[in-house]
C-alpha cells in the first residue's frame, strides 16, 4: 500500500470508523435506522439528478447539466447497505 493510502486509511480510522471499531459498536450503529438515501441537495445545483426504479431499487443517476455525455461510470456503493449515501460518495 502507498504512503497516501495509509494517510487516508488512517484517515478514515480517526474520523469515520470510531462506529465500527468493535463488534458491538458496529452492531449498534448498523440497528440505527438509516438517513436519507437521497445524493446531497448541492449535486442538483450543477447536475442532472434521476431516480429511475431497477427491479424495485432507486438508481440515482447524475449527468452533467448542459454538456454532452461520452463516458458513462457506475458507482456501486459499498458497506452493505448500512449507511445512506455521503458527500464523498
Amino acid at each position: 500500500m502507498s504512503l497516501a493510502m495509509h494517510a487516508i486509511a488512517l484517515c478514515l480510522r480517526v474520523t469515520a470508523k470510531p462506529g465500527s471499531s468493535t463488534a458491538e459498536r458496529a452492531q449498534k450503529r448498523m440497528r440505527k435506522p438509516n438517513g436519507s438515501t437521497q445524493p446531497p441537495a448541492p449535486l442538483s445545483r450543477r447536475h442532472d439528478v434521476s431516480e429511475p426504479q431497477v427491479s424495485g431499487f432507486a438508481c440515482w443517476t447524475v449527468m452533467p447539466r448542459g454538456k454532452t455525455v461520452t463516458l458513462d461510470a457506475m458507482y456501486l456503493h459499498g458497506g452493505a447497505y448500512t449507511g445512506e449515501i455521503t458527500k464523498q460518495h
